[in-house]
C-alpha cells in the first residue's frame, strides 16, 4: 500500500522490518523479498534487488508459474550491472518453463534478440525478436522496446522498408514511451534521408522538433540532420538557423 502511495522509504523500511522478523513461514518470506525486489527495481538498486530474486527462485514454495517473470526480472537486472552471460541464462531458463505464459515469452525472446545483436549474432537476433512479436497479449512497453530494436537491427541490416514499417508500428501504439516514439520518428527520418525522401524526412523531423518534451540531446540532433538537410538544398538562411540552435543546445547541455 505504502508503494501505491508513492511512500517508498516508508514501504522499504516496513519490508525490512517484515524480513527481519524471525520464525516467519516459507511461504510469506519469498512473498516479501519478492516486494521488496520490485521495489528496489524502481529505485534502481540492481544488485540487491538480484539478492532479493535470488532467494525467492530458492524458496521451496516458490510456484512454478511464478518462476519465468522472476527470472526475467533478474536477467534485466543483470543486464542493468553488465553480466550479460548470467542475464542470458535467466532469459533462457525463463523459456524453457513450460507454464511461461505470452508475456514473459516476449520479454524472454526480446532480450535475447538484443543480446544477440550485442554479440554480432543478427540472424539469432532476429530469430528471436520474431518469435516475441508472435506473442498475443504483449504489454504497450514490450511490443514497444522489442519493435524498436528490430526496426534499428533491420535498418544496419539494410533492410529499410522493412525498419520503417516496425517504427510505423511503434509510434502507433497507445501509451507508448514519449521518448521511445520521438527517437522512432527521428530514426525514420534518418532512413528516408537516406532513401532519397526528403519531404517526408522533414515532416518527421518537424514533427520531433515542434514536441515541447522532446530532450535536450534528440532535439540537438534532430536540429543538426535538418540543418544538414537544408544546407545541402542550398537553403542557408534555414541551416544556419538551426545550426545556431543546436550550438545554444551544446552549449547548454
Amino acid at each position: 500500500l505504502l508503494m501505491q502511495m508513492g511512500q517508498v522509504s516508508n514501504a522499504l523500511e516496513q519490508f525490512n522490518l517484515g524480513i527481519a522478523i524471525r520464525n516467519v513461514t516459507t511461504d510469506v518470506s519469498w512473498r516479501l523479498h519478492l516486494n521488496r525486489a520490485t521495489l528496489l527495481g524502481d529505485l534502481a538498486d540492481w544488485a540487491a534487488q538480484i539478492d532479493d530474486l535470488t532467494l525467492v527462485l530458492s524458496s521451496p514454495d516458490l510456484p512454478e508459474a511464478f518462476k519465468p517473470r522472476i527470472l526475467n526480472t533478474r536477467g534485466t537486472a543483470f543486464l542493468q550491472v553488465g553480466a550479460d552471460s548470467r542475464a542470458q541464462t535467466d532469459f533462457e531458463y525463463a523459456l524453457s518453463i513450460s507454464s511461461i505464459v505470452s508475456e514473459q515469452v516476449a520479454v524472454a525472446c526480446g532480450a535475447l534478440g538484443f543480446l544477440s545483436v550485442r554479440a554480432g549474432k543478427t540472424q539469432e537476433a532476429l530469430h528471436y525478436f520474431d518469435k516475441a512479436l508472435e506473442q498475443e497479449m504483449i504489454s504497450s512497453n514490450v511490443l514497444s522496446n522489442v519493435l524498436f530494436n528490430r526496426a534499428a537491427l533491420l535498418s544496419d541490416l539494410g533492410q529499410s522498408d522493412t525498419s520503417l514499417i516496425d517504427y510505423q508500428r511503434l509510434v502507433q501504439i497507445n501509451n507508448v514511451d514519449h521518448h521511445t516514439k520521438l527517437t522512432a520518428l527521428y530514426n525514420s527520418a534518418l532512413i528516408l534521408l537516406q532513401m532519397g525522401k526528403d519531404t517526408a524526412a522533414f515532416n518527421l523531423l518537424n514533427e520531433v522538433l515542434a514536441d515541447e518534451q522532446v530532450e535536450a540531446n534528440l532535439k540537438r540532433n534532430a536540429l543538426i540532420i535538418r540543418g544538414q538537410t537544408y544546407y545541402d538544398l542550398a537553403k542557408y538562411e534555414f541551416a544556419y538557423q538551426d545550426f545556431q540552435i543546436a550550438w545554444q543546445l551544446a552549449n547548454d547541455v
